[in-house]
C-alpha cells in the first residue's frame, strides 16, 4: 500500500459517509421512529391547526416543550418541513424529489391524557450506537487510523534507509577522501624516499667517471630489458655529454628493487642528470636519473614524464666534468714488436703466423710470415724455415713460382 492508495481511500470513505451521517434515516420514510413521536407530541400540542403542511408565514405553533416557535418564509412546508429541517438539516424538498406523498401516522390519544391536557409522551425505540451512520463513521476512523499508522511506518522506514545511505555515503566520501590524500603523499616523495636508492647518497656532478660507469651501465641493462632475444655483442653508445641540471613535474621514478613509483616534483624541481644513448637497434633515448639517489625516470603509468632543464650560465649549458685523455704511450717500430711478441710466443712453445705488420700465436711452434710488400710466405719451426716466393708474369703470360727450403 503506497501513499497515494492510502489517500484516494480517505477520499472514497469520506464521500460514502457524509451523506449517511447526515440522513441516518429509514428508507422510503424520511422520518425515524424518534421524529414520528415528537411530531405526533406536536399535534397533539396544536390541535387547533388542520393541515400542518400547509400553514402560512408567521404561524405560531406551540412545542411540546410549551414554548413557541414561528413559520418563517422559506418555511413553505409547513410546520412539517420546519421540524424536519430543524431536526435533520437537510432541505426537506430536496429529501422528498421523487418520493411517494408521506402520510403522518394517525395515533390516538389516551382518554386520560386528553382530559389531562398533557403532551405526548415521546418514548425512545433506537439508540445511537444502533444507528447505521454510526458504525460507518467508526469505519471511517478505523480506515482513517491505520491509514496514519501506514504511513508514519512508512516513513520512518524510508527515513531510516535514507540515514544509512547518507551514513554509507559518508564513509564512501571519507574513504575516497584518505586515499586521495595519501595518493598525493605518495606522489609528492622526495626521490630518495620511493625506496632504496641505486646509488645512496648519489653521485657529485664534479665525479665524471663514476656518472659516465653509472649511465652506461643503465643504458646496457635497458636494452637487454627491452630486447632480451639481442644476441650481438654490441653495446649502447653515449652521444655527447652528460648534463646536470634540474627535474620537475609528473613522471615515474624506478628504486633498487626495480619498482616504479608515480611522483610528481613541483618547482623549482630537483637536482638531476641526464644523457643521450644511441641503442645499437639504431634508437635514441635520453636517460635521466636524480642526483640525490641516480633512480632513473620515464614518462608511463598515466604520467607524461619530467621535465629537465639544464644548468646554464649566460645561456651556455653547463656540462659535468669528462675524465682526462689517457697519456700517450710510446709504441715500437713494428719489427721490433714482431720480434718480441715471436720471441715471447718461442718460450711460452707457441707458433705465429705475421702478416704484415700483425702477428698471430698458434700452438706447436710453427711460424708463418707473410710478407705484404713482395708475397713472401715464410714457414719456420724449430729445425727448418721454408719460403715461397711469386714470380711475375712473363711476356708471354708464363706465371711459375719457386719453393726454396732450408733445414738448420
Amino acid at each position: 500500500m503506497n501513499r497515494k492508495f492510502v489517500y484516494i481511500l480517505m477520499f472514497l470513505l469520506s464521500v460514502v459517509v457524509t451523506p449517511l451521517l447526515a440522513q441516518d434515516l429509514p428508507t422510503g420514510d424520511a422520518r425515524n421512529a424518534d421524529f414520528r413521536l415528537r411530531f405526533e407530541a406536536i399535534k397533539h400540542a396544536n390541535n387547533n391547526i388542520p393541515d400542518f403542511m400547509k400553514m402560512p408565514a408567521g404561524t405560531l405553533y406551540s412545542l411540546p416543550n410549551g414554548t413557541m416557535d414561528e413559520l418563517e418564509d422559506k418555511d413553505v412546508r409547513g410546520i412539517w418541513g420546519r421540524e424536519f429541517e430543524k431536526t435533520y438539516g437537510l432541505p426537506y424538498d430536496n429529501f422528498l424529489a421523487g418520493q411517494k406523498p408521506l402520510e403522518v401516522p394517525k395515533v390516538e390519544t389516551p382518554p386520560e391524557e386528553k382530559k389531562a391536557g398533557l403532551p405526548l409522551a415521546v418514548v425512545a425505540t433506537t439508540h445511537w450506537y444502533q444507528s447505521p451512520g454510526f458504525w460507518v463513521f467508526l469505519l471511517f476512523l478505523a480506515s482513517l487510523l491505520a491509514a496514519t499508522l501506514i504511513i508514519w511506518q512508512r516513513s520512518r522506514v524510508r527515513a531510516g534507509r535514507d540515514a544509512e545511505t547518507a551514513r554509507r555515503n559518508s564513509v564512501a566520501a571519507r574513504r575516497r577522501a584518505e586515499e586521495s590524500e595519501r595518493e598525493q603523499r605518495e606522489l609528492r616523495r622526495t626521490p630518495a624516499e620511493i625506496g632504496p636508492p641505486m646509488v645512496p647518497g648519489g653521485i657529485p656532478a664534479t665525479d665524471g667517471p663514476r656518472l659516465e660507469n653509472f649511465f652506461e651501465q643503465q643504458a646496457a641493462n635497458t636494452f637487454a630489458e627491452r630486447n632480451p632475444q639481442y644476441t650481438g655483442g654490441a653495446t649502447p653508445v653515449r652521444i655527447g655529454p652528460i648534463t646536470a641540471g634540474i627535474m620537475h613535474g609528473d613522471g615515474q621514478t624506478r628504486d633498487l628493487d626495480n619498482v616504479w613509483h608515480n611522483m610528481h616534483i613541483d618547482l623549482p624541481g630537483r637536482a638531476a642528470f641526464q644523457a643521450r644513448f644511441r641503442y645499437p637497434d639504431g634508437t635514441e633515448e635520453d636517460m635521466k636519473a636524480w642526483q640525490e639517489c641516480m633512480n632513473i625516470v620515464r614518462a608511463g603509468g598515466g604520467m607524461r614524464g619530467f621535465t629537465f632543464i639544464a644548468n646554464t650560465v649566460d645561456g651556455t649549458v653547463v656540462e659535468t666534468p669528462q675524465p682526462p685523455a689517457p697519456a700517450p704511450v710510446a709504441v715500437p717500430h713494428p719489427a721490433i714488436a714482431v720480434a718480441r711478441i715471436r720471441a715471447a710466443a718461442e718460450d711460452e712453445g707457441f707458433s705465429t703466423i705475421k702478416i704484415g705488420n700483425r702477428l698471430l700465436t698458434i700452438e706447436r711452434g710453427v711460424h708463418f710470415d707473410v710478407d705484404d710488400a713482395t708475397g713472401t710466405i715464410t714457414l719456420s719451426g724449430t729445425s727448418f724455415e721454408m719460403s715461397v716466393k711469386p714470380k711475375r708474369r712473363g711476356r708471354l703470360g708464363n706465371q711459375t713460382s719457386t719453393r726454396t727450403g732450408t733445414d738448420k
